[in-house]
């Protein structure tokens, strides 16, 4: 009978092999290692978060602008080389771009369009061009036919104010204008300030409420909306009474236009947050995962239990 001699344990996979009951501690990985060893995980929290958001902006009902562009002081260009003349007229087009969005526009605008004022508000706006005497005025609907009808009108509006500011005949009508501006800012300054000292007092006594904030804001907000409106007023006013002739007359110089919608900036948000979270998101997922590791039992433990 033929002795054979024991097999010897090959080294290499002996040293590969940790000794039973030894607790082994593998080297963490790196988030780039991690983001290559998981990319899925990765990925994954940027579908979760985008396509709920996409969802939202296609489903939005976006918002159609158009715009129509005034000349404040005309095209006399003998006018024009009266020295202050220019300075005046971009000083008259800031005014007069702040006045869009109040209620004497608004009203004219309800009026052309044959709608409530109500349809109106929030709808109109101006802003004027830096350095110049150009107003920009700003329409916005539903839809393109709507955001044009809401521009040309409240350009119109705009030029049928300035006519009748800068015509002395029509300063009595300015200065009732101004004097309903001063009697609704007092108003609404009456009815703040009663607002103010009743939230006062039930903050005293413990039982003030989301309402009472809610109203208190909603008052301060309509005295901002009344001091504007009652500023601008004063300030065409006073500029139509010191005016001699029709500097301060304003010219169309580009009809109501569609400008677009805000769908693209829209989907160009719902798109980059969501990335730009979910990136980040799925890094950490993909590291704390890549890293998490098991500890191995003692070898007596396992050897009690067999």
């Amino acid at each position: 009978m033929t002795m054979q001699a024991p097999r010897r344990a090959d080294p290499a996979v002996s040293e590969s092999r940790p000794a039973a009951g030894v607790s082994v501690t593998r080297r963490r990985l790196t988030p780039s290692q991690a983001v290559v060893a998981r990319p899925f995980l990765v990925v994954l929290p940027v579908l979760v978060l985008l396509v709920p958001a996409l969802a939202l902006a296609l489903a939005r009902q976006p918002v159609y602008s158009a715009e129509s562009r005034l000349l404040v002081g005309g095209f006399n260009v003998e006018a024009q080389a009266v020295p202050g003349f220019v300075e005046a007229s971009r000083t008259l087009a800031e005014t007069y771009s702040r006045l869009v969005p109040t209620r004497a526009v608004e009203e004219r605008v309800a009026e052309i369009l044959d709608l409530d004022v109500d349809q109106v508000t929030g709808n109109i706006d101006a802003t004027s061009v830096p350095e110049s005497s150009i107003i920009k005025v700003v329409g916005e609907g539903n839809d393109s036919a709507e955001a044009i009808r809401f521009a040309a009108a409240a350009a119109q509006a705009l030029e049928d104010y300035a006519d009748q500011a800068a015509s002395s005949t029509d300063l009595e009508v300015l200065l009732d204008e101004f004097r309903q501006a001063s009697l609704t800012l007092n108003t609404t300054t009456a009815r703040r300030d009663a607002l103010q000292r009743q939230y006062e007092a039930r903050v005293e006594a413990g039982s003030v409420t989301d309402n009472d904030l809610e109203a208190l804001a909603a008052a301060e907000a309509d005295v901002d909306r009344a001091q504007l409106e009652a500023d601008t007023l004063a300030s065409v006013y006073a500029e139509a009474r010191d005016r001699s002739g029709g500097s301060g007359n304003i010219d169309l110089v580009a009809p109501a236009t569609a400008a677009g919608s805000d769908r693209s900036k829209n989907l160009q948000l719902a798109i980059a947050g969501p990335v730009l979270l979910g990136i980040i998101a799925g890094v950490a997922l993909a590291t704390l995962v890549a890293n998490r590791r098991e500890t191995p039992a003692p070898a007596h433990a396992r050897a009690g239990s067999s």
